[in-house]
């Protein structure tokens, strides 16, 4: 009996909290340089990024795909022909992102909608 609840607690553990899902997907990602970049890495394994200028970064033009490796902390564009891009994370917290790539870090953070005025304004 001891056996069944234990096998009945770990499981219901693995199910609340036993996610591949990393904590920087699903979340809109802005940096604030000489213009804004925005990145999305979507659950589903779907990528954009783009800055307000209206041009891609990280080639998303062609990189539409991506994966993630929590292992090593890398992020793999997928491109078309078959070329790839990795992305190197070196922070993940809910509000900031530290993406390398190339030597270059970049750090990103998520705004919530009174900073968004902010800056408009």
């Amino acid at each position: 009996m001891k056996k069944i609840i234990l096998l009945l607690v770990l499981s219901l553990f693995c199910v609340t909290g036993c996610s591949d899902k990393a904590s920087f997907q699903d979340k809109e990602w802005i940096r604030h340089d000489s213009d804004t970049e925005h990145v999305i890495f979507d659950s589903n394994g779907t990528f954009s990024a783009w800055c307000d200028c209206g041009n891609p970064v990280y080639d998303a033009d062609i990189c539409e795909k991506y994966t993630y490796n929590k292992k090593t902390q890398t992020i793999t564009l997928k491109c078309m022909d078959g070329y790839t891009q990795t992305l190197k994370v070196i922070e993940e917290t809910d509000t900031v992102l530290k993406l390398e790539q190339d030597g270059e870090v970049r750090t990103f953070k998520i705004e919530e909608e009174e900073e968004k005025i902010k800056i408009i304004d």
